[in-house]
């Protein structure tokens, strides 16, 4: 595992496994030691995609996560649903908090991720800090673009991960 190696991506996650459900699973043994968790969603069927992104602060707590839920039955690690899927964790392609959200706030999902709050990641901002993502360009339709994410476009559910209110938010514009 490379020493720098923070964001797993999250395999065979049940398809109407929720954000929530996800959030509460990593809270449970993972409690305020990720900052960014993405699960994506299908915007036309509005169920998750079966993954997701999880960035943890630091390359134990990444590895723990490893050790702890890849090769386990999802109804073990997962609980909620009823499934015969097998959780598989692998290194995600892109590390780190900043990383992960300038690739998000760069890509042409956000501002369909605009429009569905609850879609939109979790992370460790504290409430009356903006997500300051600025999305400019057009979307699928070629309607001009330039929306600002805040805090209240996340829902209280959201914030922050891990539930702590006093932990030091991270600016997420460049």
């Amino acid at each position: 595992v490379d020493p720098n190696f923070t964001t797993v991506m999250l395999r065979n996650i049940p398809n109407k496994y929720t954000t929530k459900m996800l959030l509460a699973v990593l809270d449970r043994r993972f409690a305020k030691q990720y900052d960014y968790v993405y699960l994506p969603v299908d915007f036309v069927n509005h169920c998750n995609v079966g993954y997701a992104f999880i960035n943890f602060r630091t390359v134990e707590s990444y590895r723990r996560f490893i050790n702890t839920f890849d090769g386990i039955s999802v109804c073990e690690c997962l609980p909620g649903l009823n499934s015969r899927k097998i959780v598989e964790v692998t290194p995600a392609r892109v590390h780190g908090l900043t990383e992960n959200v300038s690739r998000l706030r760069d890509s042409p999902v956000m501002h369909e991720l605009l429009q569905h709050p609850d879609w939109m990641p979790s992370h460790g901002a504290i409430i009356g800090q903006t997500w300051g993502i600025k999305v400019t360009g057009r979307d699928q339709y070629g309607n001009q673009l330039e929306e600002e994410a805040g805090v209240d476009e996340l829902g209280a559910d959201n914030l922050p991960c891990g539930g702590a209110t006093d932990r030091k938010s991270t600016r997420l514009n460049s």
